[in-house]
C-alpha cells in the first residue's frame, strides 16, 4: 500500500495523515506489504490441491495507552492454507479444505 490518507476535516488540508504501517487510535492496521500466494497441481484425472501463503507487514504502534500491544505490532504474519478438490460421476467435485494450517493466532489481523 503507497499510501492511505485520511482527511477528517475535508476542508483543512492540514488535518490529512497517512495510516500506511501504522495502527492507532485514528488508524486501523494498514501494513505496507500484504500478498497472497498460490500454488496448485492438478492431476488431470480425479483430483488437484493449492496451497496458499498469506503474508502480512507488521505495523507500528502509535500510541502509549496499549504497551502489551505495542511489543506484539512490529512482527510479520505469515499463514497456510490447503486444499483438495475430488471429482466424481464425471461432473460432482467436492473441496475440502483448511485455512491457517498451523493454526497461528492473529496478532493485529482481526478484519484484513
Amino acid at each position: 500500500m503507497l499510501n492511505r490518507e485520511i482527511t477528517p476535516i475535508p476542508t483543512d488540508s492540514g488535518s490529512a495523515y497517512d495510516c500506511v504501517g501504522t495502527i492507532s487510535d485514528r488508524c486501523f492496521p494498514a501494513p505496507e506489504w500484504r500478498h497472497t500466494a498460490s500454488l496448485q497441481y492438478d492431476s488431470n484425472e480425479w483430483w488437484s490441491v493449492t496451497a496458499r501463503w498469506r503474508f502480512f507487514d507488521g505495523v507500528d504502534y502509535d500510541g502509549t495507552t496499549d504497551t502489551i500491544a505495542k511489543d506484539e505490532m512490529g512482527a510479520t504474519q505469515n499463514y497456510f492454507d490447503l486444499s483438495s478438490v475430488f471429482r466424481f460421476m464425471e461432473n460432482h467435485d467436492v473441496t475440502v479444505g483448511v485455512n491457517n494450517i498451523f493454526d497461528k493466532e492473529p496478532r493485529w489481523l482481526v478484519a484484513l
